[in-house]
């Protein structure tokens, strides 16, 4: 599906700083992060084009550029029993997941969702990206060498319950031949049911 314009620029900046990045050390990558989406969304709002329209979001207008992020940055250890050691990132509703087939309930969330407490599914936002900031919330996981990590938009996981995105994670994995078949039928899934804009990215275990 189609990203909004301010999605798919964060996106574009994100990647240029990983590429960039080449450290282990990831102490200064949040601020690098929020200081170069925010620079980018605030050349959009310089477009001859001019600003846009009211957003959905409450408080909020389009001329900001409003998005949500959530990103990992993954590092395997090279011990005898390695394990990956998962920083995320995020600012909104979007979402990092684990999938570990260890566990008990495969699928478990890594974040918190940004919202105002009690307001339902489209709730207001508390915290995104838009021209005129972005704030962060990071924490660290260390997880078994085999867990899958997903990071997916609202529009991925709003339209069914965490049981529904557990059974159908799993389920088609199973039926699935090789990774990109796991992919493209998870898509298909999400597509039947989602009423939004969708994006979600998997890194895989060993």
């Amino acid at each position: 599906c189609a990203l909004p314009i301010s999605s798919r620029v964060a996106r574009e900046e994100v990647v240029k700083v990983l590429c960039q990045w080449g450290k282990e050390d990831l102490t200064a990558l949040k601020s690098t992060l929020e200081s170069s989406v925010v620079s980018r969304l605030v050349k959009l709002t310089e477009r001859k084009e001019g600003k846009g329209p009211e957003n959905r979001i409450r408080g909020t207008i389009l001329a900001e550029y409003p998005t949500t992020m959530a990103l990992a940055v993954i590092q395997t250890s090279k011990s005898e029993h390695p394990t990956r050691k998962v920083t995320a990132y995020w600012a909104g509703d979007s979402r990092i997941y684990c999938l570990d087939p260890a566990l008990q309930v495969p699928l478990q969330v890594l974040t918190r969702d940004h919202t105002e407490p009690g307001g339902g599914g489209d709730a207001a936002l508390q915290r995104f990206a838009s021209a005129s900031g972005l704030n962060l919330e990071s924490r660290e996981f260390v997880l078994p060498p085999d867990a899958a990590v997903i990071a997916m938009t609202d529009g991925c996981y709003g339209y069914m319950s965490n049981f529904q995105l557990m059974y159908l994670l799993v389920s088609q994995m199973m039926r699935s031949r090789d990774e990109t078949e796991w992919k493209e039928r998870i898509k298909a899934g999400i597509s039947r049911v989602a009423g939004d804009d969708t994006s979600f990215s998997i890194s895989f275990g060993k």
